[in-house]
This record gives C-alpha cells, sequence and structure tokens, in this order.
C-alpha cells in the first residue's frame, strides 16, 4: 500500500482524539475554576493565570468538539456510522472488524471511508 495522503492522517487522529475531548469537557468544573478565578483576582494574587489557561484549553476543546459534530452532520448516515464505529469506539477496531460488523464488501467499506473521511476533511477546514 502508497502512503496514506496527509489529510486522512490529520483527520484520523482528530476522530480518534474526539471521545477524549469530550470527556476533558465533562471533567471540567467551569463553574469552580470561575469562582476560584473571581477569589484570586480580588485578593491579588497571580494564581489566576493557571486557571485562566485552563478556561481557554477547555474553550479550545469545545470548539474543536463542535467542528467535529458540525462536520459529522455533513456525512451520510452510512458515513457517519462507519465514522463512529471506527473512530469512536474505545475498543478501536480494526477496518476489517468495522467492515464485517457494518456487513460491507471490501471496496465498498474503503470507498464510503474515503469519501467520509474526504468530506470530514473539507468541513474541518483541513483542505
Amino acid at each position: 500500500m502508497g502512503r496514506k495522503k496527509e489529510y486522512v492522517k490529520i483527520v484520523e487522529r482528530e476522530l480518534y482524539h474526539y471521545p477524549s475531548l469530550l470527556a476533558a469537557i465533562k471533567n471540567t468544573d467551569i463553574q469552580g475554576l470561575t469562582a476560584k478565578y473571581n477569589i484570586t483576582t480580588s485578593s491579588g494574587s497571580n494564581i489566576f493565570k493557571p486557571v485562566e489557561n485552563t478556561v481557554v484549553n477547555i474553550a479550545e476543546k469545545e470548539v474543536k468538539v463542535n467542528q467535529i459534530q458540525k462536520a459529522l452532520k455533513a456525512l451520510t448516515d452510512i458515513e457517519r456510522e462507519l465514522i463512529e464505529f471506527r473512530y469512536f469506539d474505545p475498543k478501536q477496531p480494526s477496518d476489517i472488524i468495522v467492515m464485517l460488523d457494518l456487513g460491507f464488501k471490501n471496496t465498498a467499506y474503503y470507498k464510503i471511508k474515503s469519501k467520509a473521511i474526504y468530506k470530514m476533511a473539507i468541513s474541518l477546514n483541513i483542505i
């Protein structure tokens, strides 16, 4: 096999990270950070910088999650099911497992996957 196109690697990396981004957002106590930020800024302490960095970091993750969710909406139901099964499953099933579980023939599977990755790359402004 030849080398994967660069955009495929980038999209796949983004998709593999998506479940972790969701977890990070859910696990962050923004209200607690905001309260801590207000207390530290009023006391004159310099501890607010790490809090500020954390809030910015979470905001960046939220933007990425929203971008991926919008990109997924641009896919057909079959493309979305393939992407979600292949990249969001914690077991990270191989292409063969996904292909068999979804009932695709080899050529059809890779054609659908390739089209979905291409659409995701466009939607995520990678290409």
